[in-house]
């Protein structure tokens, strides 16, 4: 896996924290095609919730949850256009 993990906008790649390793899920066609969409736009991602949680526990991973850093609104019509 690669030392760094591209999540962020405007070109930033978002270092590891040593607490989760890169996962499969993460490099899914699908999983890229929505952060690809965002980050074209400068819209930074994390990802959350559950999907940490299930990672974290060794368990599949069946659905992404993020975190974004503009509003919900700007994601909508960044992910419509794409």
């Amino acid at each position: 896996p690669s030392s760094t993990f591209p999540l962020r906008g405007k070109g930033e790649a978002m270092q590891p924290s040593g607490r989760i390793a890169v996962q499969p899920w993460m490099g899914d066609s699908r999983t890229r095609r929505v952060l690809d969409a965002l980050a074209r736009d400068g819209i930074g991602v994390r990802f959350v919730g559950a999907t940490l949680r299930d990672a974290l526990l060794g368990k599949d991973v069946f659905d992404i949850d993020l975190a974004i850093d503009h509003p919900p609104e700007a994601a909508m019509r960044m992910l419509r256009a794409a």
